[in-house]
């Protein structure tokens, strides 16, 4: 009796001691269905966030794309500026003549002037004329008065005529003064225009070669993606259960997406900051240039 009660015990604790062990694998040991599981997710997870960061580069490249179309209008304004500028290059030669004209205008009213000079020295001279007939004036006395009269009668035509023609030149320099430094201006600010533009010219191009640098990088990234995903795919198709190579599998693809998002992202913020630095340098340019063109429309 005792012998068989002791080998019952053994027998029972053996299989106690079994079923603890294989607990113990069980809680210890992940199955693989949820190290796939596991897998799987961080998976999905990184295929959102390239997602999330391809989205991000066709939003800057929108973002070049209209950088570039606001370069052209600018240079369209440039082109206005310019056609302006000569416009008003041509009014100032149009204002030239304009003066030119006033001049034989001043000139014409100098000779209305000296016949009424002229007309007014006649009449003097016929009332001391009149005066010698009737008796009332001496002959010397009527020369020397009709000497007289004429002298003043062209002192005053030319102190008449001196002020006219003063007058005249000082209006007429200080118009071409105003002219001269509106056309100086002009031209000062269509060169810092075209320095800015130039500038802006450069940066664009620059953020051309940086974005197209930025897709071949992308392209790479995808190409090796892919190229893990197929050995990962391999080797979860494998009949045995390689758990320690597909944790090292998925370190592997973690670490390298990590590091592939951080750099895809670096490179959006840096495209977003110098589209930015465009716009701000664009708004500048705009304003100047349409203060340049009311200027010149004033003309």
């Amino acid at each position: 009796m005792v012998s068989r009660s002791s080998s019952r015990i053994t027998v029972r604790g053996c299989r106690a001691s079994g079923i603890v062990d294989s607990t113990l694998t069980r809680r210890l040991v992940p199955p693989p269905h949820s190290m796939r599981k596991v897998l799987e997710n961080r998976s999905l997870s990184d295929e959102e966030r390239m997602d999330a960061l391809e989205n991000q580069l066709k939003e800057a490249r929108f973002l070049a794309e209209e950088a570039d179309r606001k370069y052209d209008e600018v240079a369209r304004k440039l082109a206005m500026v310019e056609a302006d500028l000569e416009r008003a290059e041509e009014r100032a030669e149009t204002g030239e003549s304009c003066h030119q004209h006033e001049g034989r205008g001043v000139q014409l009213s100098s000779v209305v002037t000296a016949c009424s000079w002229q007309a007014v020295s006649s009449h003097n001279t016929a009332v001391i004329t009149s005066n010698v007939r009737r008796g009332r004036l001496r002959p010397a006395d009527a020369s020397a008065g009709i000497k007289s009269n004429s002298a003043q009668v062209v002192a005053n035509w030319i102190n008449d005529l001196k002020r006219r023609l003063a007058r005249k030149c000082v209006m007429l320099e200080n118009d071409l003064e105003r002219a001269e430094e509106r056309a100086e201006a002009a031209e000062g600010k269509i060169v810092e225009l075209e320095e800015e533009l130039r500038v802006v010219g450069n940066n664009l191009k620059s953020l051309e070669v940086s974005e197209e640098k930025a897709n071949q990088r992308e392209e790479a990234y995808k190409e090796q993606i892919k190229t893990l995903a197929n050995k990962l795919k391999a080797v979860m198709m494998q009949p045995a259960p390689l758990d320690h190579i597909l944790v090292f599998v998925a370190e592997a693809r973690a670490e390298f997406a990590e590091r592939s998002v951080q750099k895809l992202q670096k490179e959006v913020d840096r495209l977003e900051d110098e589209l930015v630095n465009e716009k701000e340098k664009y708004k500048s340019i705009t304003d100047e240039l349409d203060q340049t063109f009311s200027e010149l429309s004033g003309y």
